[in-house]
């Protein structure tokens, strides 16, 4: 497994996962970092894969300065079980 790595392109974070590519889409737009959506492929998806994308979404928006704004299910749960992130 790879390192988590920005793909400003397509606006998402992704991770290479067994050659398949889980990712969390953001937007930057206004001052804020819009965390929209998070997929892992089915057969990763108890491998911690969507929460180190989502710990990376995270630290992305506040190391540029911009608000977060969480809109995806997941991301929010995320933050809810780990409010210090």
């Amino acid at each position: 497994m790879t390192e988590v790595r920005d793909n400003k392109a397509a606006s998402r974070l992704e991770i290479d996962v067994d050659g398949e590519i889980a990712f969390v889409d953001y937007e930057r737009r206004g001052g804020e970092f819009i965390i929209l959506h998070t997929e892992v492929p089915p057969k990763h998806r108890r491998g911690g894969i969507g929460a180190r994308l989502a710990k990376a979404a995270i630290e992305t928006g506040r190391s540029e300065g911009l608000r977060l704004k969480v809109l995806c299910p997941f991301v929010r749960d995320y933050l809810r079980k780990h409010p210090a992130a």
